[in-house]
């Protein structure tokens, strides 16, 4: 198990919970939409570089959530898991 990937990981996940506890609690919808967002953006903006944007359109913030993040906490735990090789050797 990594440590460094589980702290990767961790930060990720406040970050993002976050950025969703602050979007709910502001009263204008554009606001909420850009803190919503912020999280799984740079992931959104790869998937409509690769022509899979259409898809997204339809999905709600829950599944997108799902969807988007998860390959992101895969790769930073297998960061994780490299830093502390490297580390040792």
């Amino acid at each position: 198990m990594s440590k460094t990937g589980l702290w990767l990981c961790t930060v990720y996940v406040l970050l993002t919970a976050a950025c969703v506890i602050y979007a709910f609690s502001l009263d204008e919808a554009k606001g909420r939409y850009v803190f919503l967002q912020l999280p799984v953006a740079l992931q959104a903006a790869l998937a409509d570089a690769l022509g899979m944007s259409g898809w997204l359109i339809t999905m709600s913030w829950p599944i997108a959530y799902l969807v988007l993040a998860s390959p992101v906490l895969l790769l930073l735990y297998g960061a994780g898991i490299l830093r502390d090789y490297l580390g040792k050797h």
